[in-house]
């Protein structure tokens, strides 16, 4: 099966090594920025990553990064396509069983800028469901934390990317700052400065206490 070991043994093989070559500080002093190299090496960046993202964390971290690179056009196909798999409850870019709560938010930022940009009334819409999901029907801790996942009370270092700079773009500051203080209640290793992993609130019991790398 082609898993997240192979994902990154994929992306390093070809291109991470030459990026970082290219961009660090030390070695591109020694030597003239090609201009040309580098949007060929950007473009190869984007083509694996066209080719690997799929789920809806996959989608929405896709969406940011071309969002933040400024390719607009391509942006605006990933929140088309975010709204197109749209669940009823409003969770953006959702492919068949896909448990995630807080993952779909991460398409929230591209597809409100998209639709503001491009004046889509329908990309609104979707924005809104998403945001009204998050706000008022996605289940939550006792103390209002969002659960990472639909089949248990989980939360998740994860969710930290996921939702609150979402929230935050959309307007509700409070909420955002309340997510993170919440999840950094359960996960947080104050010897560390770390986070763990995963958190059971139904069991108040780690799931996963090892720091995650993803997540820090």
């Amino acid at each position: 099966l082609y898993n997240m070991q192979d994902r990154r043994h994929f992306i390093k093989s070809f291109s991470a090594g030459a990026f970082f070559a290219a961009s660090s500080p030390v070695l591109s002093s020694c030597k003239p920025q090609n201009t040309s190299t580098n949007k060929k090496l950007t473009d190869k960046v984007k083509t694996a990553m066209l080719s690997m993202q799929r789920a809806s964390w996959e989608h929405g971290v896709a969406a940011q990064a071309l969002l933040e690179s400024g390719d607009y056009e391509r942006t605006y196909l990933f929140a088309k396509e975010a709204v197109l798999r749209q669940t009823d409850e409003g969770r953006l870019s959702v492919l068949y069983t896909d448990n995630g709560v807080t993952d779909p938010a991460a398409s929230g930022e591209a597809v409100l800028k998209m639709a503001k940009k491009n004046n889509d009334s329908k990309m609104l819409d979707a924005h809104k469901k998403m945001l009204h999901y998050l706000m008022h029907e996605a289940p939550r801790t006792e103390d209002g934390i969002i659960h990472h996942t639909l089949n248990a009370p989980e939360i998740w270092v994860d969710s930290i990317y996921m939702a609150p700079p979402y929230l935050s773009i959309a307007g509700e500051h409070t909420e955002a700052i309340k997510q993170i203080k919440g999840i950094r209640k359960h996960l947080w290793n104050d010897k560390h400065k770390l986070f763990s992993h995963r958190w059971h609130a139904g069991t108040n019991e780690f799931i996963n206490e090892k720091f995650w790398g993803v997540g820090n």
